[in-house]
């Protein structure tokens, strides 16, 4: 190797550098931080990436990164694979990136980028997404791991700029700790996780009035714009049926404070029971359901609801009442 590629690869990582015989690439045994000038600088020396033992971190300096780019980038990182502050040219998601990205995703600030298609994670439970002001984002595309230890899309904005995400479909299907959405334009839960570990944060999506879809077993805290607080099974029947719950501590400890639910609150919360669990409280009560439920009952999700011969014009009043704001 010549000098300056010799002060190139120390520059970009302080662990060894080998050459595969076999791929022509250079593996690293630690982490590779890569700025674009260091891109430029490989390019024009032909030296390409190959295995990375722990992390690999480019940041841009919102520059463009071509197609061209991308067959410098490596061809595994066994860790955590980052990108920031570029904007992507040509391409809209990472299937051309020739990366398996390890046990994490983690970008920030990348335009141009609308689908998450391409990642090439692990599935696991060490495994983690974290994607923060990528305002160009519409899917979560196809390819995400089923399991993950967390996935947070955080993009909170002073302003009103919102994700044009809307659908959760192509999530992971197990989230064994957080699953974190905030300010897109999702409005359901339908698309989501089937089961979540710990605590399921919503806040700043405003379109959002609806947790269809919402897994069944979830046994922990949900923050949304709604409402915040303990949603297991028992604390959402609870909420439907008596009007009352615990709020949120995000400590993950369960406060003694009891908070009265507004009618609105109800209605949503009720959008994450089965069908057939609110059949059942209707079959137990269903003057007191109609009332609950006058908010929703016009919702398709809804639809297949029995009620006694007895109340159906009742039913249909208050959802029209509803309708015009009483």
């Amino acid at each position: 190797l010549s000098p300056e590629a010799v002060t190139l690869l120390r520059k970009i990582s302080k662990s060894k550098a080998t050459k595969n015989p076999g791929t022509g690439r250079f593996d690293f045994t630690g982490s590779i931080d890569l700025g674009r000038d260091s891109l430029d600088s490989l390019k024009s020396l032909g030296i390409k990436l190959g295995v990375i033992e722990k992390n690999f971190n480019y940041y841009g300096f919102d520059v463009s990164l071509t197609l061209e780019d991308l067959e410098f980038f490596p061809t595994e990182v066994k860790e955590e694979f980052m990108i920031r502050n570029c904007r992507f040219q040509g391409f809209s998601d990472f299937s051309p990136f020739p990366t398996k990205m390890g046990n994490g995703l983690y970008v920030q600030s990348v335009e141009n980028l609308k689908s998450l298609s391409g990642t090439s994670l692990n599935s696991g439970k060490k495994t983690e997404i974290r994607v923060y002001y990528c305002w160009d984002l519409e899917s979560l595309g196809d390819d995400l791991p089923e399991e993950v230890k967390e996935i947070n899309l955080g993009s909170s904005s002073a302003g009103n700029t919102k994700l044009p995400l809307s659908s959760l479909k192509g999530s992971p299907k197990i989230v064994r700790e957080d699953f974190y959405v905030q300010d897109t334009s999702i409005r359901s839960f339908e698309g989501g996780p089937e089961k979540i570990g710990r605590r399921c944060y919503l806040s700043g999506n405003s379109l959002l009035t609806s947790l269809r879809g919402f897994p069944v077993d979830f046994d922990g805290i949900l923050v949304s714009d709604i409402i915040g607080c303990w949603f297991s099974l028992e604390d959402r029947m609870r909420i439907i049926t008596e009007g009352i719950y615990s709020p949120a501590n995000w400590s993950g400890t369960r406060s003694r404070e009891i908070m009265r639910a507004t009618p609105f609150q109800r209605e949503f919360v009720a959008t994450s029971l089965p069908i057939d669990y609110i059949q059942g409280l209707i079959d137990q009560s269903p003057e007191k359901m109609a009332i609950i439920l006058k908010g929703v009952i016009k919702d398709p999700y809804f639809k297949g609801l029995k009620w006694p011969e007895s109340l159906k014009g009742e039913v249909d009043l208050l959802s029209d009442l509803d309708d015009i704001g009483l």
